[in-house]
């Protein structure tokens, strides 16, 4: 799975502060897409929690474990070949980091996500 994600890559994870933000291209041919689902792929949303982490560990230079899905709201599905903006802010919480994320494409909201993360 993180292959996948590291392979989509299009922007590489950047942090100003406490914001987070980085692009993602998933090709087609891609195995995330395979079963999800035949004939009219879309990228899961696990996979989209997942690329959120990934991006993050990568601003950070180290792992993170995800806590809590807090929210979860998938808006539009993501299709391959569609540019993926990740959007966040980073806070502390309880001990945790809490990233609070859009995915963005075309400049629309596609998901919303609040994630707790143990680093």
């Amino acid at each position: 799975m993180r292959q996948d994600i590291l392979d989509a890559l299009e922007k590489t994870p950047s942090r100003d502060g406490n914001r987070l933000l980085a692009t993602f291209r998933f090709r087609p041919d891609q195995a995330v897409f395979r079963g999800h689902f035949p004939g009219q792929p879309l990228l899961p949303g696990v996979f989209q929690i997942e690329l959120t982490l990934v991006a993050f560990a990568a601003v950070l230079g180290r792992p993170c474990r995800l806590v809590a899905v807090r929210k979860a709201k998938f808006l539009k599905p993501v299709v391959p070949g569609d540019l993926l903006t990740l959007e966040a802010v980073v806070a502390d919480v309880e001990g945790r980091q809490e990233v609070r994320a859009t995915l963005l494409v075309d400049g629309l909201p596609v998901a919303k996500l609040i994630l707790l993360v143990a680093v």
